[in-house]
């Protein structure tokens, strides 16, 4: 399973605008650019880490680190 800009970015606009958020305003509140946000929500831009954690933040939700799971082990080191 890899990142998906694009996805990543439809929820975030969908949680936005279910919050009553502009774009402006959730811009300030993240402390970023309304054209950042725009690129961010439109996939053109994949968000850090750091600002999903902000966003996660404040949107009162969770944010979900784990890593994706895998049919075969990977192998151990033999070095």
């Amino acid at each position: 399973m890899r990142f998906d800009p694009v996805e990543c970015g439809m929820r975030i606009r969908s949680l936005r605008e279910n919050r009553g958020f502009t774009r402006i305003q959730f811009a300030e509140q993240i402390s970023i650019s309304p054209d950042h946000l725009k690129a961010i929500e439109r996939g053109k831009r994949a968000s850090s880490i750091d600002l999903l954690a902000e966003i996660s933040i404040t949107f009162d939700i969770s944010l979900d680190l784990s890593p994706p799971k895998y049919n075969s082990p990977i192998a151990p080191n033999k070095n």
